[in-house]
């Protein structure tokens, strides 16, 4: 008998909470680590010799922000402790990106853009100093800390839904303005020494950083969207908010110290905003009534019984999906230069026309109740591909603006309002994903099926990094012209979302998965015809042969789940 009951127990599941406590007080010690090693490095300083060292109100404001995460952390452990975890892995997926921006500290400090922590000199070039050391180590710290947190929060035991409030508007305006702070110019400088360049012009590691940076504040609040708990999505949007305040607060007094030829620029600004609407997101709902504890089964059927918010976002998304589709094909039609002399011929508008009727069907698709969790798989990868093909005219934008006497057209400035509503649907249609049905009958696919999506995967990777035209005999931009231009950007983003489909294909029900690989196949197949048209490549062949193989991959994937 006493066989029997050890036998009992050795057999039975561990409990969820064995295995996540110690997870949780590794990822707050790490969360501990970090706020101390970034807040010695701002008081130490990061390089020498300079102009000047951190600036006093930077550094001040970097201790309370610093402080303010880990009483957060602590603080949660025992009463929120999804909130604290949700929170940590969040302030982990930004830190990421910043970790990247760090080295630029070792390769050429300054060009590092860190007025908060020193002003360069004219003298000499900074050299890094173990201050830092203590930055990178204390952002990898954070990033250690948030992939703790996240399993932990993963392992934790499922609760009853709880339909925590979406605050639709103020999430997305948020993630936008957050996103948009990290990657927008931090400071407006006319200084000889201080250039505070643009992303896209800087050094490889701060613009791959930003980037980064910018993708892991929109994936977290798209996340955070999706959550039924209620602490994790608040937890989340806290998490995101101070992350953005840690990075824009100490540029505000580092400027006004600065002088007359340095200010704040509008990423600061955007960020402020960003946060503030997060942090009003994310604030506690005071009229929706306390969930009974003792009465899960009752909890669950209110819960099913209350009206979804989800699908709020998907009538968002297909808006923003129309209003970047109606911005494109307007933007294509009319002068997207202006000069007072002849303008060149620029390639691509007749694709970026093609591709706005194109994502213009599925924003209408998105915005009908019955084809939107059919539609929805396929949006991703078609409006990644629409964002890099109106990428390769506002590369032609920006290098018309260079001559003297050009300037942007009517065309230009709607082309960049098409990419900037679709880079707020992304989030948008993340969340939008929360109002789909359970996938029941997600599966393993067999061998075959997960060889060929990663064959096109692979292959429309490696098409989009390599150079996809070519004109007059000259190759365009890849990968290994640096900075990058928007095109290419704009290949790289698409290559990253096709991997991130290609993943979630692979787990997901038929019907998601087919309609994930066929809007890969769109996608890639018109990049590939795009530049075809203009003069392909040896990216774009690449890429075309990824799409037919996607499309194999659809009719594959329909035959062996029969």
């Amino acid at each position: 008998m006493e066989l029997e009951r050890t036998t009992e127990a050795i057999g039975s599941p561990i409990p969820s909470s064995i295995v996540t406590k110690p997870l949780e007080p590794w990822s707050a010690a790490l969360v501990l680590v970090g706020a101390v090693a970034v807040t010695a490095a701002s008081v130490v300083g990061v390089a020498s010799p300079v102009l000047a060292g951190p600036v006093i109100g930077s550094t001040v404001a970097i201790v309370v922000g610093q402080a303010l995460v880990f009483a957060l952390v602590l603080g949660s452990r025992r009463s929120r402790p999804d909130l604290g975890l949700a929170a940590t892995a969040a302030v982990g997926a930004v830190a990421l990106g910043l970790a990247v921006t760090d080295l630029q500290l070792f390769a050429r400090a300054l060009d590092a853009d860190r007025l908060d922590l020193f002003r360069p000199t004219a003298a000499a070039a900074p050299s890094p100093t173990v201050g830092s050391v203590a930055l990178l180590a204390g952002h990898a710290a954070y990033v250690v800390a948030g992939v703790l947190a996240a399993v932990a929060l993963a392992r934790r035991p499922s609760v009853a839904v709880d339909d925590a409030p979406r605050r639709g508007v103020l999430v997305l305006l948020g993630a936008a303005g957050a996103a948009a702070a990290v990657v927008s110019p931090a400071y407006v400088s006319t200084d000889s020494v201080f250039l505070a360049p643009s992303v896209l012009g800087a050094p490889l590691s701060l613009a791959l950083g930003y980037v980064l940076a910018a993708l892991a504040v929109l994936v977290v609040v798209a996340l955070a969207a999706t959550s039924p708990r209620r602490d994790v999505t608040r937890g989340a949007l806290v998490g995101v908010a101070l992350s953005v305040l840690l990075v824009v607060v100490p540029r505000v007094p580092a400027a006004a110290t600065a002088g007359d030829r340095i200010d704040v620029g509008p990423g600061t600004w955007l960020g402020l905003v960003g946060a503030a609407l997060l942090l009003a997101a994310a604030r506690p709902d005071r009229t929706a009534a306390r969930p009974n504890r003792t009465d899960a089964a009752g909890e669950r059927r209110r819960a099913a019984e209350r009206p979804r918010r989800a699908p709020n976002a998907r009538l968002v998304a297909g808006s923003l999906l129309l209003l970047s589709a109606a911005a494109a094909g307007a933007g294509s039609v009319l002068p997207v230069l202006a000069a007072s002399g002849p303008i060149p011929r620029i390639a691509g508008l007749g694709a970026v026309a093609v591709s706005g009727v194109v994502v213009a069907t599925v924003g209408v698709l998105l915005c009908l109740s019955e084809f939107a969790p059919s539609v929805r798989p396929a949006s991703a990868p078609i409006l990644a591909a629409h964002v890099a093909l109106v990428a390769v005219v506002l590369q032609a934008v920006v290098l018309g603006v260079g001559v003297d006497g050009v300037r942007p057209g009517l065309g230009g400035w709607l082309l960049g309002l098409s990419v900037l509503a679709a880079v707020v649907a992304a989030p948008a249609l993340a969340a939008a994903g929360g109002s789909d049905p359970v996938d029941s009958d997600a599966a393993e696919r067999p061998l075959l099926v997960r060889a060929v999506a990663w064959t096109s995967a692979v292959l429309i990777v490696v098409g989009s990094l390599l150079p996809a035209r070519s004109v007059d005999g000259r190759l365009g931009g890849w990968i290994g012209t640096w900075p990058w231009g928007w095109d290419v950007w704009g290949r790289v983003v698409f290559a990253a979302v096709v991997v991130t489909t290609a993943a979630i294909l692979l787990r997901a029900r038929r019907s998601r998965a087919v309609a994930a690989a066929v809007g890969t196949t769109v996608g890639a197949g018109g990049l590939a015809l795009a530049a075809i048209v203009d003069g392909a490549a040896v990216g774009a062949a690449i890429t075309g042969v990824g799409a037919i193989v996607s499309a194999l991959l659809s009719g594959l994937l329909t035959r062996t789940d029969e």
